[in-house]
């Protein structure tokens, strides 16, 4: 029986001559018998963005760099998990693996590349179609803010269980609207010039990631009402956003860390029985696995730390979802 490195270096033969199907399965069975290895994943991972199978070379990349890995090897898992992420068009994601592989390795001409590519392009996220410039902001347009508020205090006067969710879909549009309509904003945020010629439709798929992308840029202090926000929303507005585009990973980023706080500090009633209605809605999209995959490790052990404390019975639900 050959050894996993008997694999490898049949693999890498199989690679040289381009016949990366052969080879990304001779990485596989070498896998079976060395799962700890890095470099394997690393050099499947390569052969999947050759098929321009993004979605298991983005997987193998996020496996490999969970293992220990020497930093050159560690470069190279990030500059394959950037080109896995430029390839499903996560724009946002991509630009920080690419960081990732420049911190590592300032000097790194590809990664050099890739960035300034982003950069000219003026990159952006996709909406069932719809673009939306990236951009930071210190604060939410005032009348956001003050909407936010009134949220907030009605989220507090009201129970809120999986089946009773206050906000309805045509109350946001109509939020949607009048914050990201012809009205200019103020505070610094700039939404994108809508022609004449665009129809309500087309501004509609836009708004609401204009405003959940704006929900994410929050700095820490005002954070709060954005949780609140997140977690109330209903499920029929989530599903107007994301059941076809798939849910974004600075989105799904921002909702954990809302649901870390949260299950710690009750912002909300019943956040438990919020949190996995939600959760449960939201690993029906598209792309999910994948996209929990590249949250916050971090987050992600704090909610079941917190979870294993004060809700024990879901414990096991919680894991599906999140790990």
């Amino acid at each position: 029986m050959k050894t996993a490195e008997e694999l490898k270096t049949e693999g890498n033969k199989a690679f040289a001559l381009k016949e990366y199907k052969k080879a990304a399965k001779i990485y596989r069975d070498a896998i079976q018998l060395d799962t700890y290895n890095p470099a394997l994943y690393s050099n499947r991972a390569q052969c999947f963005l050759n098929l321009k199978d993004y979605e298991r070379a983005l997987k193998d990349a996020i496996k490999g760099l969970s293992l220990t890995a020497p930093k050159e090897l560690s470069v190279k898992l990030n500059y394959r998990k950037a080109m896995a992420l430029l390839g499903l068009e996560c724009w946002q994601s991509a630009k920080f693996a690419l960081e990732e592989v420049l911190k590592l390795d300032p000097q790194n001409q590809a990664a050099k590349t890739a960035s300034l590519k982003l950069q000219e392009k003026n990159q952006v996220y996709s909406n069932e179609g719809g673009n939306i410039s990236i951009q930071k902001v210190d604060n939410l347009p005032s009348r956001f803010a003050d909407l936010l508020q009134a949220k907030t205090t009605r989220a507090n006067e009201m129970e809120i269980t999986p089946d009773h969710h206050h906000q309805t879909s045509n109350e946001l549009d109509k939020e949607i609207n009048n914050l990201f309509g012809a009205s200019n904003t103020r505070n610094n945020f700039e939404t994108q010039s809508q022609s004449q010629s665009q129809n309500t439709a087309e501004t509609k798929k836009r708004s609401p990631m204009h405003l959940l992308d704006a929900l994410t840029q929050l700095p820490s202090s005002k954070k709060i009402n954005g949780f609140k926000y997140v977690l109330n929303l209903d499920p029929q507005s989530y599903s107007e956003l994301f059941s076809k585009s798939g849910i974004d990973t600075e989105f799904l980023n921002f909702f954990l860390d809302a649901s870390k706080t949260a299950l710690s500090d009750n912002i909300i009633s019943n956040p438990n029985q919020v949190i996995l209605s939600h959760l449960k809605q939201f690993s029906t999209f598209k792309r999910y696995d994948l996209t929990i995959l590249m949250c916050d490790d971090n987050i992600k052990n704090a909610i079941i730390e917190v979870v294993a404390e004060k809700f024990p019975q879901d414990l096991t639900i919680y894991k599906k979802f999140i790990h």
